[in-house]
């Protein structure tokens, strides 16, 4: 059985979904089920706790106190979309990390010479658990700050939160999106 909730946060509606007891979707934008199962979900008392477990995460997240993920999750990807996720995963807190590292990671990590930047940025953009295996954290070369499926405005706004130090990072002139952020202080 799936089972869906909605949070709101200050990036907005987070929308998850829950199968087998462990958490496989935190997104941006609904799924186009969203109406039918979302009912599911507000009936079904036997995963409330789960539900609410995530709840406290994001909650606490949202307060900028990091502390680990105590679900069980389970994002469904290819074999090489969870090994860069799994990257994902290890870069700390408050801290980002770039294409080419993890492209460098997973070329180690799959006994090969080098891997694809690129490659890794389309595994990146599959990220099915946005902020729990936190994408946002990933920047472009040079500390370019680059798509985010969140769009880039809750990038930056996630970045500091972290108190991620803002000269590890810029925003590239030609990002519209962002052009508006560049040198304005981001409040929550």
């Amino acid at each position: 059985m799936v089972y869906q909730w909605l949070y709101q946060s200050v990036v907005g509606s987070l929308y998850l979904t829950v199968e087998n007891d462990s958490l496989t979707r935190l997104d941006y934008t609904p799924p186009k089920d969203w109406n039918k199962k979302k009912q599911s979900a507000q009936l079904d008392q036997t995963k409330q706790p789960l539900f609410q477990a995530i709840n406290e995460w994001l909650d606490r997240y949202f307060e900028g106190k990091q502390s680990q993920v105590e679900v069980q999750l389970a994002p469904k990807g290819t074999p090489f979309q969870q090994e860069v996720w799994k990257i994902i995963q290890e870069i700390p807190y408050g801290e980002t990390m770039t294409y080419g590292e993890i492209a460098h990671r997973m070329a180690k990590r799959m006994g090969k010479e080098k891997m694809s930047a690129q490659a890794v940025g389309g595994a990146v953009g599959k990220n099915p658990l946005s902020i729990i295996i936190p994408c946002h954290r990933v920047i472009g070369k040079s500390g370019n700050i680059t798509g985010y499926g969140g769009g880039i405005k809750r990038k930056l706004i996630l970045l500091a939160l972290e108190q991620v130090a803002p000269e590890t990072y810029h925003v590239p002139e030609n990002q519209k999106e962002a052009s508006k952020f560049v040198n304005q202080s981001i409040s929550l």
